[in-house]
C-alpha cells in the first residue's frame, strides 16, 4: 500500500517496496508455492540493512535528500545493502541485521520524540520491541518470536508512517 502512494516521498516507497517483497516471498515460502526459500531470506537481511534505515532517516528528518530524490535514495540502499551482503554473507556475522534494525528503531523513535509526532514514537517503540523480542528469541503466550516480529513490523511502520500520510 505505502509504496505505491505517490505523495509518500521516495525513500518511504522503496523502503516499503522492499518490506512487501519480503512479505510476498514470506507467503510464498510458507504455503511451500515457491522453491526457492533462500530469496525470503534475502530480502529479509536486504531490509534490515537497507529498508529499515532509510526509514528511519525518513522518520528523523523527512526532508533529507537521500529520503526525497530517487537517485540519493537508490545510492544509499545500493551501498547499504552490499555493505549488509559483506558483513552478514560473507563475514558471517547476521547479528549485524539485528543490532541495525535495533538501532534504526531508536532513530524512529528520537524522530518521533525530536518532532513531537506521537503516532511516529509509537511505533518506533513498537519496532523496538518487536526486534528486541525476536533478537532474543523471546516468544509470548502462543506467539514464536517470528510472529511477534511480523506483527510488530505491521503495526510499528503503520503507526511510524502515519505522520506522512496524514
Amino acid at each position: 500500500m505505502l509504496a505505491a502512494r505517490v505523495t509518500l516521498p521516495i525513500g518511504i516507497r522503496l523502503s516499503a517496496g522492499i518490506f512487501a517483497s519480503a512479505a510476498f516471498l514470506g507467503i510464498l515460502k510458507f504455503s511451500s508455492l515457491y522453491p526457492l526459500p533462500s530469496w525470503h531470506a534475502f530480502f529479509i537481511m536486504l531490509g534490515a540493512v537497507s529498508a529499515l534505515p532509510l526509514w528511519a532517516i525518513a522518520a528523523f528528518d523527512p526532508m533529507a535528500r537521500v529520503v526525497g530524490e530517487i537517485h540519493f535514495a537508490l545510492i544509499f540502499i545500493g551501498i547499504m545493502a552490499v555493505l549488509g551482503i559483506i558483513i552478514v554473507v560473507f563475514a558471517h556475522w547476521p547479528l549485524y541485521a539485528d543490532v541495525l534494525a535495533l538501532l534504526s528503531s531508536c532513530i524512529v523513535i528520537a524522530g518521533g520524540m525530536y518532532s513531537r509526532q506521537w503516532y511516529k514514537l509509537s511505533g518506533g517503540c513498537v519496532l523496538f520491541c518487536a526486534f528486541l523480542l525476536f533478537a532474543t528469541k523471546i516468544s509470548v503466550s502462543f506467539l514464536k518470536s517470528g510472529d511477534i516480529l511480523h506483527l510488530g513490523m505491521g503495526l510499528g511502520l503503520w503507526l511510524s508512517s502515519r505522520s506522512n500520510i496524514d
